[in-house]
């Protein structure tokens, strides 16, 4: 929950927001490539430590 707070102060615009029985509804979803949700996990490693953990696949 934090790190979709953490996002969407970045960029609100990212979140994935659906129409449904005519409610909005803000998903989990993010649109974002996967090189720039690395990016983010990779800053939240080299503030916490150990870095050497986080793998891209």
């Amino acid at each position: 929950m934090k790190l979709h707070q953490m996002i969407d102060k970045l960029d609100p615009n990212l979140r994935s927001i659906e129409e449904f029985d005519g409610k909005t509804r803000k998903r989990e979803f993010y649109n974002m490539s996967s090189s720039d949700a690395y990016s983010i996990f990779e800053t939240i490693a080299q503030i916490n430590g150990p870095e050497d953990y986080l793998v891209m696949v």
